[in-house]
């Protein structure tokens, strides 16, 4: 069985049609939707959402913090950030990651920190999905 899906990043539309399942990432784990799902809202964190056309691969994005509600059977996710493998620039990704690793180290506030650890988890998580 098949439902509507929509995933939105900050700048543009990543995603809208038709899918047979989505995985997101949330904190406590992997969330899946599957059609007829109750309805509900996560929490999206950063790591590797994953969804699937009936007939085509999976597809996997690197995303960032967002939100995801599913209601009357459709599914709407809103993050920051969204990535496919073949958009991933490798290199900046480890520059991202180095920048955010020194900012960690010289953080004075709660927010400093948050922000870089919110940097370096984006950056790993591009590098992993990249491989």
């Amino acid at each position: 069985m098949k439902f509507k899906a929509e995933i939105l990043a900050a700048d543009h539309q990543v995603f809208k049609g038709e899918v047979e399942y989505l995985q997101i990432p949330t904190i406590d784990g992997l969330y899946g939707v599957m059609a007829n799902h109750s309805n509900t809202m996560v929490t999206v964190n950063t790591g590797t959402l994953t969804y699937r056309e009936e007939g085509k691969e999976k597809v996997e994005l690197a995303v960032s913090d967002g939100f995801a509600k599913i209601e009357e059977g459709e599914a709407l996710v809103i993050v920051q950030t969204a990535e496919t493998k073949d958009e991933i620039d490798l290199e900046r990704a480890k520059r991202a990651e180095k920048v955010a690793r020194k900012q960690l180290e010289r953080t004075n506030t709660m927010r400093d920190y948050h922000n870089a650890y919110a940097k370096l988890a984006r950056a790993l998580e591009r590098e992993k999905l990249k491989g």
